[in-house]
């Protein structure tokens, strides 16, 4: 998977060029979409958990739903990091996609505030796996001239998802 795309070698010194050579579109086009799913689903929450927290008692445990969650994904990233860089970023990716999914499900069909919490704090921790993958892959795939290309590129692709996707969740939810 990622690792086909990164070999164990370091590919800074192996391919001159930009973000959109040969051999690192889909490295590149793969990177924007994770980072565009996540944003996709941090900008849906937040534009949908005042809705959620109106339920009886919801609203004591608000903060917690994002607090849990950014806590995770911070314990994650510092875990996580130092093993991608070692082992390469395939295990930790697919280590860190789990925990998403799970805590997706667990969120999403939690009949409580608690429950949703606890389905946000495993969640955050796949994410944090996820987040620091995207960033040692960015460091082993492109040379030093490509990267700050490549870093801005990630960040913008939170533009979209701004744009469109809380309205889409408010629009969602209010359906």
């Amino acid at each position: 998977m990622v690792d086909d795309v990164l070999p164990a070698a370091n590919l800074a010194g192996t391919a001159h060029g930009g973000i959109w050579v040969h051999g690192r579109q889909m490295l590149t086009a793969g990177l924007v979409l994770i980072i565009a799913a996540t944003a996709f689903e941090a900008l849906a929450v937040a534009a949908t958990m005042p809705a959620t927290a109106a339920d009886p008692g919801g609203l004591a445990w608000y903060g917690w739903s994002f607090s849990s969650f950014m806590l995770a994904t911070m314990i994650a990233v510092t875990l996580a990091s130092p093993e991608a860089d070692r082992r390469g970023p395939a295990a930790p990716f697919l280590a860190g996609s789990t925990p998403v999914i799970i805590g997706l499900l667990r969120a999403g069909l939690a009949p409580t505030m608690p429950l949703l919490i606890v389905g946000r704090t495993i969640q955050g921790s796949g994410t944090g796996v996820i987040g620091a993958v995207v960033y040692i892959v960015v460091g082993h795939g492109h040379e030093e001239r490509a990267c700050s290309r490549m870093l801005a590129i990630i960040s913008s692709a939170w533009v979209v998802p701004g744009m469109i996707g809380p309205a889409l969740a408010a629009w969602r939810i209010n359906r």
